[in-house]
């Protein structure tokens, strides 16, 4: 779902709800615009904007946590990458195709994920969790078998061997929980019946609204702040991708920090941007 498509075409369905009963009100009977009716569209709209409020608010708190929550994810995915990586300087320069794997994949992580303005969809029933068929997750596969084919020479060096392929089990289990939060997690069907309920709250404000300037003017600014609203809560629903997408540091730091520590006999190469 895109944000930039749903806060306009919110503000067009109230726009046009306000509009389209200031229009009607005028040659209606002397009835429909009686106290009794006012008095009725009070009670019934008021339960109606209540509820809509009440919704939007719940959601937003709920796109608040859950885009707080992939950003930590993040983080803790670019700990589990240079705590993978120190594992891997116990062995030196038998570590180094490894290590060279392990570099590789951060880059397609970050291509894939940041690059497009989200992160490959997993297929639906995969075994492994993760996007099988993503050049990432390729990549995460040859990085198991060199860290495999390592042949650890002292106690210290089997436990980093250990902890690394523990590592990799992570990075899997955390790649899956990075695609599944790259998917909007708000349903279609509730941004609609959402913008519904606005146009109908829209809808009797505009049948008694007076038709002056100041009256248009209130029900166009109000149109547009709960339109941005509605953006706001879409946006954090998609945290890989539009304006207020989470940023890629912790991944480039990360990156700078394992490209800093070469392997033995090389030197450092240009800095990722």
């Amino acid at each position: 779902m895109i944000s930039w498509a749903v806060a306009p075409l919110a503000f067009v369905a109230m726009f046009t709800g306000a509009f389209l009963a200031m229009a009607l009100a005028r040659s209606a009977p002397e009835d429909f615009l009686s106290d009794n009716t006012r008095d009725t569209l009070k009670v019934t709209v008021g339960l109606t904007a209540a509820m809509t409020s009440l919704i939007l608010g719940f959601m937003t708190t709920s796109m608040r946590n859950s885009y707080a929550a992939t950003e930590e994810d993040v983080q803790q995915y670019a700990v589990s990458v240079l705590a993978t990586d120190l594992e891997l300087r116990h062995f030196g320069a038998a570590a180094c195709p490894a290590r060279q794997e392990l570099g590789r994949y951060v880059r397609l992580l970050r291509s894939e994920t940041w690059g497009r303005g989200k992160a490959p969809a997993p297929p639906a029933g995969a075994a492994s969790g993760i996007g099988g068929q993503s050049e990432a997750t390729a990549q995460l596969l040859r990085l198991d078998e060199a860290v495999r084919v390592l042949v650890p020479a002292t106690d210290d060096q089997r436990a980093s061997r250990s902890a690394a392929i523990d590592g990799i089990k992570s990075l899997l289990n955390q790649r899956w929980k990075l695609s599944r939060d790259a998917q909007s997690s708000i349903p279609r069907l509730f941004v609609v019946v959402v913008i519904c309920w606005l146009a109908l709250i829209f809808f009797s404000f505009g049948w008694f609204a007076p038709r002056n300037v100041p009256g248009i003017t209130a029900l166009v600014l109000s149109s547009i702040s709960i339109a941005a609203a509605l953006f706001l809560v879409v946006e954090m629903g998609e945290p890989f991708s539009g304006p207020m997408q989470i940023a890629a540091t912790p991944l480039v730091d990360v990156m700078h920090t394992m490209e800093s520590h070469p392997c033995p006999g090389t030197t450092a190469p240009a800095p990722a941007g």
